[in-house]
Order: structure tokens, then sequence, then C-alpha cells
């Protein structure tokens, strides 16, 4: 299993327009992951549309993991 993720960044301060990471598993797209001011989105691959988090929504996702890593 290889991951490959990759990143455009826009060239102005980040803000409402998202740094994009395109993540792919073994070549295949996974989805991509928008990063904004407000918070994350993860759009599956072949979608138009995703999952919307606001940073403290995001926040309540990942610490109910039952891993976590240093």
């Amino acid at each position: 299993m290889a991951y490959e993720v990759g990143f455009l960044v826009p060239e102005r301060p980040l803000g409402l327009r998202a740094i994009e990471f395109k993540v792919r598993e073994d070549q295949v797209m996974l989805g991509t992951l928008k990063v904004n001011k407000g918070g994350v989105v993860w759009v599956r691959g072949g979608f138009k549309h995703g999952y919307r988090f606001t940073w403290s929504a995001f926040n309540d996702v990942a610490t109910k993991q039952k891993r976590r890593k240093n």
C-alpha cells in the first residue's frame, strides 16, 4: 500500500482559497483534502462535493480516534 500526496499552494496568504492535497493510494485517487482558514474539506475521488469540517469539528473527529501519534 503506497500512498502519494501532492499539493498545490496558491501564490497568496492562506485565506478563503484552499491549499489542496491530492491523495492517492497505489496510483488510485482517494481524494482531495482542501485546507483553508475556515477548516478542511475532504472530497472523495470521483466526486465534486465533499465533507466540510470547521477546525473545531475536525479536532473532535481527530481526537476521538483510538490511536495517538507523537
